[in-house]
């Protein structure tokens, strides 16, 4: 990312995602830098930038929407770590942020760096989910919210090379696919601006919830079976040691499997390939 950052564009486009359909979603942002924050800002103050972001997971957290925010490079990540812990005013704890390279560069084995990646990165998503559905934000169905964000324009990937032409303008290159597209940007410019003039909140105050759900809720969905809950029971069967089937996995063995400490302590053997066991590894987190 290039310029000034703000994360509150995707994750509003993420919550229209939602809302239209009433479905739970995992939103995963990949970023190699935190939000743009000017050095002339007060310590205890925030950057635009910065409220807009704050006020985009806040708006997020009325919605079945799971946050998680991957920072690769040498960051800073502060306020990326004060937007996991800190935010207090959200209706649950929609946002998780790990960052790349200080799990990864812990381990030398390739597939441990991504088991334990995809475990950090994942952990908090089955209390996420059961926190959603106790709270009924399941059963509300699509469009039961009345949203007024910004309207995010979302641009397909680039074209293959060998679909583009020359212009006899100036030489630039363009895919065939996109001439359409860029007519239609075109008359579009004039909203485009405004938009980008604009100085509103990246996320409108919700007011009461009742209100919003007189005139749009729809009637209560059945509960059903879904695709969603039969992966996070799987997820949630690898969070858990594999022998108790109650605390969560800490230890690690020389063969890459994992139990509880508990549990680890009275194996001679790994309970899933009978590697004898060597090494034991406590990992904390």
């Amino acid at each position: 990312m290039a310029g000034p950052t703000s994360f509150a564009p995707i994750i509003n486009e993420a919550v229209n995602i939602v809302n239209r359909t009433g479905d739970y979603h995992i939103l995963v942002i990949i970023a190699d830098g935190q939000v743009t924050r000017s050095v002339d800002i007060p310590p205890h103050a925030v950057s635009k930038n910065e409220k807009e972001t704050i006020d985009a997971i806040t708006y997020a957290s009325n919605f079945p929407l799971s946050i998680v925010m991957v920072g690769v490079g040498d960051g800073p990540w502060e306020s990326m770590i004060y937007f996991d812990n800190y935010l207090v005013h959200r209706k649950f704890d929609n946002f998780q942020f790990v960052e790349y390279h200080k799990i990864t560069s812990q381990f030398n084995n390739s597939q441990m760096k991504e088991t334990q990646f995809a475990l950090q990165a994942l952990m908090e998503i089955p209390d996420q989910y059961r926190t959603i559905k106790a709270m009924n934000y399941l059963e509300r169905g699509p469009n039961s919210v009345r949203t007024d964000l910004p309207r995010v324009d979302v641009f397909p990937p680039p074209q293959p090379i060998e679909n583009v032409h020359h212009s006899q303008n100036y030489g630039v290159f363009q895919p065939h696919s996109q001439q359409a597209q860029a007519r239609s940007v075109a008359n579009t410019a004039t909203t485009t601006m405004q938009y980008g003039q604009a100085t509103s909140p990246s996320a409108p105050l919700f007011g009461s919830t009742d209100d919003a759900h007189r005139g749009s809720a729809r009637p209560t969905l059945q509960h059903r079976s879904s695709r969603a809950e039969v992966e996070l029971a799987q997820l949630q069967e690898t969070l858990v040691c594999p022998i108790c089937e109650d605390r969560k996995k800490d230890t690690v063995f020389q063969c890459g499997h994992e139990t509880c400490q508990k549990c680890g302590e009275f194996l001679s053997h790994c309970p899933l390939c009978r590697q004898e066991i060597q090494v034991r590894i406590k990992r904390f987190g």
